[in-house]
């Protein structure tokens, strides 16, 4: 349910910033300027807020649900990557490292408008950022792995 939530925020986010644009307060051409002015703000509230001393998750969540919204099929590619990593490794945070560093390069691949390709850079970095303390664990070998599911 977590998951949900987080993913609809960061959609919720992206959304309002269309409509935000389409409402008079920017030109056509402003438009994806303000989705990702919306995204960004999501992230951050997710990642410092306030209600929790500005501390807050990592932000994988809810940067799936912007680009789930701004660039369905890279989201597509990205979450498969996700997937095939985290089944390989059971290192959740391997996955969500490397899926957010592929999100910026699929974006370019697939010829999206600069500025959301640099966007899909700073989500990124922010994510690889907030993950500081997987990333001295994974270098390590102490990162924790998913349990596998066993059969009663």
């Amino acid at each position: 349910m977590v998951l949900i939530c987080d993913v609809a925020k960061g959609m919720l986010g992206v959304y309002l910033g269309q409509v935000a644009s389409q409402s008079g307060l920017g030109s056509a051409d402003a438009q994806i300027y303000f989705m990702i002015a919306g995204g960004l703000l999501a992230i951050i509230g997710h990642s410092c807020s306030i209600f929790l001393k500005f501390k807050g998750g990592k932000g994988v969540a809810t940067g799936l649900g912007i680009i789930l919204f701004l660039a369905p099929w890279e989201t597509l590619i990205v979450f498969c990557v996700w997937a095939v990593i985290v089944a390989l490794t059971r290192i959740v945070s391997l996955g969500s490292i490397i899926a957010a560093i592929l999100v910026p390069i699929t974006m370019f691949l697939f010829h999206e408008p600069l500025p959301l390709t640099i966007f899909g850079l700073l989500a990124a970095l922010l994510v690889v950022v907030r993950h500081k303390d997987n990333i001295i664990r994974l270098l390590h070998g102490k990162e924790l792995k998913v349990e596998r599911i066993k059969k009663k």
